[in-house]
């Protein structure tokens, strides 16, 4: 082996591994480890970097780490990886596995595992390793499908295969068998109780909806599961939720994958394809008082959104909520003498509302006197911009120049172990003092090539804020909605919203309220 590589090892957990860890056996990852630094060792390799994913993923997509590896396999920065077993590298679909294979063969870096080193431009050794990722990928399919199946089987008894609790029960081992059921928590059940009782009976024979429900639940000072404030869609969670009535739900949102300009996007839609049976828990409502709630949920259907709807809110996701961080949202009111308002929709924050013709005007006149503060600021001239620019690219220079240098005094460290010079001992220790510099120069470079890069795009947004803005102070009240909030958008990045008092509607055009304004230049 050429003494010149630079290696990096990558350590990544499986199923089993963590199997064989609840049963007692030594953790996975430090196990692996020391497996490949004692591989290292006896073949003499330079080991630059050791990766540990410790995230479980069916794709590259959910392994960040991964993903960091495979592109410095690319860059061709490492001349080997040492891995346990090449599953460890992907068990996904044929696309990840020929995304990991390509990644190596161009490059030319070799996979090394304490049975056998892989060489990319070997066709046998292609092959093989082309075999090895089939073949976890079958066995990844194969236990994937006796697991689901083992869910499925357990549901169907009536077990508990969640990992989180809903709202009013806590997760308990059953004895003497396999699996988990639920179990009451007694103050939180009450609080269930009184959901569905407001809702469905209400107070003095009014029903309450799910919004004052969610007040009345702040203001009682009741703790949410998440120990968040409540929101409306945790009580409509809630109410529809058929395991307070002693059932088990399951695949009622099932993942799906789908592909959106070439890129695989999970998501989990609500579907009516669901598995529901009787469970082992004992209910906090009855089916009546449930089939109740369903009855009157029924009778207030979300409003469904038309394909012709356009956005009539000119400030839609650029005004945020200063205290919670929500969005604010417009509210129409159907009497015209009555303004659109602009609000937070978080029942629980207590931000007040504007008009929003109010909040809009403000905004512009925001963005007019920035420009104009923009337009005396000396800290935007092109000349202390590009000498902070230019600054930065001598120093880049330096940086690598100084890389260049340490490489070659790393060669130099190898001829003088060959000359018998330096013994291992020694070779060693300056080796890895050199390794180490390697390391934090390079990371240098990456840090300031970054920061000159974000530093040109920076000037550059600068010098074009100013004359888009002027454009679109210009031509803003001749504009509709969607125009508005579209070149609004490509200015700013948020807008802060505050708001304590509410006198906005008595006080007339008064402006009570405060906007922090954040354009997309820092």
């Amino acid at each position: 082996m050429n003494t010149l590589e630079r290696d990096c090892i990558y350590l990544r957990k499986s199923r089993a591994d963590r199997e064989a860890e609840a049963r007692g056996e030594e953790e996975t990852l430090a196990r692996h480890e020391r497996i490949l630094l004692d591989l290292a060792k006896r073949r003499g390799c330079h080991i630059g970097a050791i990766y540990r994913e410790v995230v479980s993923g069916e794709t590259i997509s959910a392994r960040p780490v991964m993903q960091r590896l495979l592109q410095e396999v690319e860059s061709g920065m490492w001349d080997g990886v040492l891995v346990v077993e090449v599953e460890r590298l992907a068990r996904g679909d044929s696309i990840d596995q020929g995304v990991v294979a390509r990644a190596f063969q161009y490059s030319d870096t070799k996979i090394i595992t304490p049975t056998k080193t892989y060489d990319p431009n070997n066709e046998f050794d292609e092959e093989y390793f082309e075999f090895g990722l089939f073949m976890s990928r079958r066995e990844y399919k194969t236990i994937k499908r006796r697991l689901n199946a083992g869910r499925v089987s357990s549901v169907q008894e009536g077990k508990y295969c969640g990992n989180k609790p809903p709202y009013g029960y806590r997760r308990v081992k059953l004895e003497h068998t396999k699996g988990y059921s639920l179990e009451p928590i007694p103050d939180q059940a009450e609080i269930v109780k009184l959901i569905y009782n407001w809702y469905t009976y209400g107070i003095d024979g009014e029903r309450i909806g799910m919004c004052k429900i969610t007040r009345k639940l702040i203001d009682m000072g009741v703790p949410s599961l998440s120990g968040k404030s409540w929101s409306t869609a945790t009580v409509a969670n809630i109410l529809e939720n058929p395991v307070y009535t002693g059932k088990i739900r399951w695949n009622r949102r099932k993942g799906m994958n789908k592909i959106e300009n070439g890129n695989l996007v999970k998501s989990r839609p609500r579907c009516n394809d669901y598995i529901l049976t009787d469970g082992l828990h004992k209910a906090i409502i009855s089916q009546e008082i449930y089939d109740l709630a369903q009855y009157y949920r029924g009778m207030n259907p979300p409003r469904p959104i038309g394909a012709s709807n356009t956005v009539k809110n000119p400030l839609s996701g650029i005004i945020k909520c200063g205290k919670c961080g929500h969005n604010m949202v417009r509210r129409p009111y159907n009497s015209r003498k009555q303004e659109d308002t602009l609000l937070c929709s978080y029942t629980g924050c207590n931000n007040v509302s504007s008009r929003l013709s109010l909040v809009e005007k403000a905004l512009i006149a925001g963005l007019a006197d920035l420009v104009q503060s923009y337009k005396i600021n000396d800290s935007l001239n092109d000349t202390n911009g590009v000498d902070i620019i230019a600054t930065k690219e001598k120093v880049l220079l330096d940086k690598r120049a100084e890389l260049e240098n340490l490489n070659t005094q790393k060669n130099r460290q190898y001829e003088l172990l060959e000359q018998g010079i330096y013994t291992t001992e020694v070779f060693l220790e300056r080796s890895g003092a050199t390794a180490k510099q390697i390391d934090d120069c390079a990371a240098a470079i990456e840090r300031i090539a970054a920061d000159l890069a974000h530093d040109r795009e920076l000037l550059e947004q600068k010098f074009n804020f100013i004359p888009k803005c002027e454009h679109l102070l210009s031509n803003y009240w001749d504009w509709d909605a969607p125009t508005r909030n579209s070149v609004l958008k490509e200015l700013l990045e948020r807008v802060d919203y505050f708001k304590d008092n509410k006198n906005d509607f008595k006080r007339g055009d008064e402006i009570t309220f405060t906007l922090d304004i954040y354009p997309k230049i820092q």
